[in-house]
């Protein structure tokens, strides 16, 4: 097993003791089992998977997926075959970041910029995909980036890029804080458990817009019965699965309708609709006008 710290030759079977702001890229042929505790940090995959064991919970991360781990947070490494970029945010980055997100008052800023406020900043610890729209962005960047020059030691990193991936997970953050606060339970380890699981759901649903809807099999795939998960998903979200199924489906409509290639019948096919007529009803009702009209 081996790690490679990208801008310089570092390379070591196991992490620093203490993280300041670094990447790692890892190969892992066959990836053995260490502990450690990591600063906030993004595991992200490019190819194959990547096991994890994060405060005694196992996760397994696929390619175009990422996990955010809680600064302090044990974490063993499990055997896995995966190539993926490991990112670590000191704490004194992230904060520096949230004490002017959160509009900190400019003499506060400057009495005390070589002091920074001792305030802790909790991740929601989960495996996302497009729910963080601001980190995925940045993390596909530096993906195109290493598959142009995949020789590590020639990558040069630019400082902003730890800021920048710091805004984007407090941003992204803030969302997921506000949904936890629409579930309804006493125990906080019970409502990060059910919005990891409806996270699930919510990935399933963007990776199966091609299929016709199904809340038995997608409450199935997040562990929760078909009735918690509808509640569940209508209170983080705001619409019911469905809605945002169907919202997802319509929007990859308009997109292959203003490609002009395809005609109705094959976009009805794409859609996992059983015909053209039942597709067209779908639109109208969508948008008030029917597909034909609208590719006219």
């Amino acid at each position: 097993m081996s790690f490679t710290k990208i801008g310089s030759s570092y390379s070591s079977s196991l992490f620093p003791k203490e993280f300041s702001n670094q990447l790692y890229l890892s190969e892992n042929t066959c990836l053995g089992e260490f502990t450690y505790r990591s600063s906030y940090s993004i595991k992200y995959v490019l190819s194959g998977y990547e096991r994890y064991q994060v405060q005694g919970r196992e996760l397994i991360i696929k390619p175009g997926q990422h996990l955010l781990v809680d600064n302090n947070s044990r974490v063993t490494t499990l055997p896995a075959t995966g190539k993926a970029i490991s990112i670590f945010i000191a704490p004194e980055t992230l904060k520096d970041v949230k004490s002017i997100l959160y509009n900190d008052s400019p003499e506060k800023i400057l009495d005390n910029y070589n002091c920074l406020e001792e305030t802790s900043f909790l991740l929601q610890e989960a495996i996302y995909h497009l729910e963080n729209k601001r980190i995925h962005n940045i993390l596909k960047i530096i993906e195109k980036t290493l598959l142009n020059n995949p020789s590590p030691g020639e990558h040069e990193i630019d400082p902003s890029l730890f800021f920048q991936l710091s805004d984007a997970i407090l941003l992204d953050q803030q969302v997921h804080s506000s949904r936890l606060n629409n579930l309804k339970n006493f125990k906080k380890s019970t409502i990060q458990e059910q919005y990891s699981r409806l996270l699930i759901g919510y990935q399933y649903l963007n990776d199966n817009w091609n299929e016709p809807f199904s809340l038995k099999k997608t409450a199935a795939i997040s562990m929760l019965s078909p009735y918690h998960f509808h509640r569940l998903f209508r209170s983080c979200f705001s619409k019911t699965p469905y809605q945002y199924h169907l919202d997802i489906q319509m929007d990859k409509a308009l997109e292959l309708l203003k490609k002009d290639q395809y005609q109705i019948s094959d976009i009805s096919s794409l859609l996992g609709y059983g015909s053209p007529t039942a597709f067209g009803r779908t639109f109208k009702k969508y948008f008030g006008t029917t597909p034909s009209h609208f590719y006219k």
